[in-house]
């Protein structure tokens, strides 16, 4: 909710973006919920973007979706088995390339230490 509504300004309060006011009497607690003790207006994030941008349920969704990159199929039936395996295949993508950098960086460092020996040996 606060990516949308601005910056907390005081005591963690903004100005609420349903009525106009000069003192921010606006809250966002920590479980994404809403409350303006100004207006009275309140709810979850995605009654927030209903109201913020005059949609429905389902356009709010796309448009978290779009807005924040959350990666969720707008199209067709999902697929929570396929998910599953997208996101267990994106992690072990995640490790094996952790391990590449993690071996070049082992690499560098023996050569290093042999170029450094040699250099000692050499008196260079």
């Amino acid at each position: 909710v606060e990516t949308y509504a601005g910056e907390r300004l005081h005591n963690g309060k903004m100005r609420c973006p349903f009525h106009n006011e000069r003192t921010a009497s606006f809250t966002v607690y920590k479980n994404n919920t809403f409350y303006c003790f100004g207006c009275g207006v309140s709810g979850d994030v995605f009654e927030f973007v209903k109201q913020l941008h005059n949609v429905n349920f389902s356009q709010a969704v796309i448009r978290l979706n779009n807005d924040f990159g959350l990666g969720l199929p707008l199209t067709g039936s999902y697929d929570r088995a396929e998910h599953l395996k997208q996101q267990k295949l994106r992690k072990e993508k995640r490790i094996v390339e952790e391990q590449a950098r993690k071996k070049a960086d082992d690499e560098y460092w023996l050569w290093l230490d042999r170029v450094m020996y040699l250099e000692k040996i050499l008196k260079i």
